[in-house]
């Protein structure tokens, strides 16, 4: 296809258009290129409505135990600032919540990017609040669980698959094993990589979504229509997802420990990216203003 850059070592092709938004991405926000490949691309691209990953992929850690000066110090970073802009450039907004990270009370702040619907984090944040005192001190409120389905709902997550999780996240919140044991446990029952059938790969479509089963009817329905939305973008994506992004998400899971995992996993696309004339340009850009 004219315009179309071969990724040399995975035999993989994306478009100009696909590459120029990946690249930008990932040398302007400083984010990890599994989470541009994750989060962003299919939003930009119009193949989810919504994504989320933590804040402290694009900024520094937050301080304090109040929700207006912690999301107030978010808004005001220069990560924040650029997934803004970014996100606008490419028909999408930016937005941030916070929430309960454990009984003590420290908050943890989600960073999203979406296409319209933007009055849903206004009503997630206003039940992360009202949930905040209950799960500090008594346990996790019923404002809290509310909080977390509605950011099920945000995302598009498949409702069986969020009924499943928010027991779960109670248990986590008060420091017990959360869903993280279930899934790998599952994974390990189903296996990882491309000996899996896709339509068991689809069900697990981004990182941050654990589904009720391996292969959950609604969560592969899901994935496959996202896959099929990235293919009429550019056919090279949809490789890259169903052999290279699904599978990685199984074996985060597995490993019931994402964060090495997706570091790991970074290398395979930066192996993606790095042997492109644009990144090169760009890199060499960025030395020299140094």
């Amino acid at each position: 296809m004219k315009g179309d850059l071969k990724l040399t070592d995975k035999g993989f092709v994306m478009n100009e258009r696909t590459l120029a938004i990946a690249n930008e991405a990932i040398l302007e926000l400083g984010v990890p290129p599994h989470t541009v490949f994750d989060c962003l691309l299919p939003v930009y691209l119009g193949a989810r409505k919504a994504s989320g990953f933590p804040y402290n992929l694009i900024g520094p850690p937050v301080k304090g135990g109040d929700f207006d000066e912690v999301l107030s110090q978010v808004r005001g970073s220069d990560g924040y600032r650029k997934l803004d802009e970014l996100s606008r450039k490419h028909g999408a907004e930016a937005g941030v919540t916070a929430e309960t990270r454990s009984r003590r009370g420290d908050l943890d702040c989600m960073m999203y990017v979406y296409r319209g619907n933007g009055e849903a984090l206004d009503r997630i944040d206003r039940l992360f609040r009202e949930g905040h005192h209950g799960a500090a001190e008594d346990g996790v409120s019923d404002h809290y669980l509310e909080a977390v389905r509605e950011t099920g709902r945000f995302l598009a997550y498949p409702a069986c698959c969020v009924d499943a999780y928010l027991p779960e996240k109670a248990e986590r919140l008060a420091g017990r094993d959360g869903s993280e044991k279930r899934a790998s446990e599952q994974i390990r029952e189903a296996g990882t990589g491309l000996s899996v059938p896709l339509i068991i790969r689809a069900s697990y479509f981004t990182s941050w979504f654990v589904p009720c089963e391996p292969g959950c009817s609604e969560a592969s329905r899901t994935g496959m229509s996202m896959l099929d939305a990235l293919g009429r973008e550019d056919p090279g994506l949809r490789e890259i997802y169903a052999k290279g992004m699904f599978p990685s998400n199984m074996k985060e899971i597995q490993e019931m420990n994402p964060l090495p995992s997706v570091l790991a996993n970074n290398i395979l696309f930066m192996k993606l990216t790095e042997g492109t004339e644009a990144m090169r340009r760009n890199r060499g850009k960025r030395r020299k203003r140094r």
